[in-house]
C-alpha cells in the first residue's frame, strides 16, 4: 500500500531479518528508498540501518545482571540463565551474542540454561517456570533479551517466592516502573525515539544527495533503580 501511494521512502522494523525481503524487493524496484531500524534485514538494498549495537547491549546487560549478583552475596561463580528471542531475528542472534561474550569473558559466570521465550511475556513466564522446577536455587540471576520477558521471569520468580537479579534490554515503561521496589532489577533502554529521529533525518539527507553511512548506532542507556525515576519522567512522563 505504502508503494502504491508513492511514499518518497519507507521505515522498516522487521521482526525476522527474511521477514520483509520482498517488500523491500518491491521498494527498491519502485526506487523508493528504504531505512531498516532496530532489526536488520537478509537481503535488498537500505540506505542505512540505525539501531543500537544489540551485541554491546546483551553484553551490558549480562554483565549488570552480574553486578546486581555480586552485590547479593560473595560467591565464586555465579550461574545465569538467559531467556532468548525470536529465532532467527538478528537482534536475538546479536543480543545472544553479546550474552555468551560476557560469560566467555567473565569467570565468576556460568551460563546455567538457555531458552527461547519469543520475547514475549506469557513465554517467559512459562520458560522461567520451567527454569525454576529444574534448577531451582541453583539460578542466581537471569538476563532477558528484552523486557517483555523480564516481565514473565518476574511473574515467574514472585510466584516461587524466590528473589534474584533480573536484567532485560528495550527500556519499557511496565518493566522499569517495578525498579523502584527492587534494587536489583535493570534494563539497557535503547531509545527508540532517538532511532526514528535519526531514520527520518538520514532518509532525507538521503534523498538531498547527501552521502549516509551504511550503519548509524545509537548507544543504550542503563537503566536502574538509582535513574529509574528520572528515566520515566523524561520519557513516559
Amino acid at each position: 500500500t505504502a508503494i502504491s501511494n508513492e511514499v518518497d521512502f519507507l521505515m522498516i522494523s522487521a521482526i525476522t531479518a527474511e521477514g520483509v525481503i520482498n517488500a523491500i524487493s518491491q521498494a527498491n524496484e519502485a526506487g523508493i528508498p528504504v531505512v531498516a531500524i532496530d532489526r536488520n534485514v537478509a537481503e535488498g538494498d537500505t540506505v542505512t540501518y540505525v539501531a543500537s549495537d544489540n551485541v554491546q547491549l546483551g553484553r551490558r546487560s549480562t554483565e549488570l545482571c552480574l553486578q546486581f549478583m555480586q552485590s547479593a552475596g560473595d560467591q565464586d561463580t555465579y550461574n545465569v540463565v538467559q531467556l532468548e528471542g525470536t529465532p532467527g531475528a538478528s537482534v536475538t542472534n546479536d543480543r545472544g551474542e553479546g550474552f555468551s561474550n560476557a560469560v566467555d569473558n567473565n569467570d565468576s559466570l556460568s551460563r546455567l540454561a538457555s531458552q527461547t521465550g519469543e520475547f514475549s511475556t506469557q513465554n517467559a513466564l512459562n520458560v522461567m517456570e520451567d527454569f525454576i522446577t529444574q534448577y531451582g536455587d541453583e539460578i542466581d540471576g537471569v538476563f532477558c533479551q528484552n523486557d517483555l520477558m523480564a516481565l514473565g521471569a518476574h511473574r515467574a520468580l514472585q510466584n516461587a517466592d524466590m528473589s534474584v537479579p533480573v536484567t532485560g534490554i528495550d527500556g519499557t515503561e511496565a518493566w522499569v516502573e517495578l525498579f523502584a521496589d527492587n534494587g536489583s532489577y535493570g534494563t539497557l533502554a535503547q531509545l527508540p525515539e532517538e532511532m526514528v529521529t535519526t531514520a527520518i533525518e538520514q532518509a532525507t539527507a538521503h534523498m538531498a544527495g547527501e552521502d549516509v553511512e551504511d550503519t548509524i548506532t545509537i548507544e543504550g542507556l542503563e537503566v536502574t533503580q538509582d535513574n529509574a525515576s528520572d528515566y520515566l519522567g523524561q520519557y513516559f512522563g
